[in-house]
């Protein structure tokens, strides 16, 4: 009985893993996808996304579409941001619900 408990939390151990893994291939392939849009794709993504992406936030007001948009010396997104974190997990969950293809 011991030895079926154990292959059971040993099961549930790595489905949880794969689950954390698909998680961590989502956000990497959003992160990529967002760092080769242009500054007007990332603008008009915002725009249509704003709601939801407010959604996030639970209405932060101190979000700022300047951030949200920033990049740094180097061409790549900053990631410090909470508003593009949000953007990264806006397309992250696009991609897990079809509704972007990359």
């Amino acid at each position: 009985m011991a030895h079926r408990a154990r292959a059971t939390q040993t099961e549930l151990d790595l489905g949880i893993i794969q689950e954390v893994e698909m998680e961590t291939d989502y956000k990497r392939k959003a992160a990529s996808y967002f760092e080769e849009m242009s500054t007007e794709e990332k603008n008009d993504f915002f725009v249509k996304k704003k709601s939801f992406i407010f959604n996030v936030f639970g209405h932060n007001k101190d979000f700022k579409l300047d951030k949200y948009l920033h990049r740094k010396d180097n061409g790549k997104p900053d990631w410090r941001y909470n508003e593009v974190r949000a953007a990264r997990d806006v397309i992250a969950s696009m991609l897990k619900n079809g509704d972007l293809k990359i």
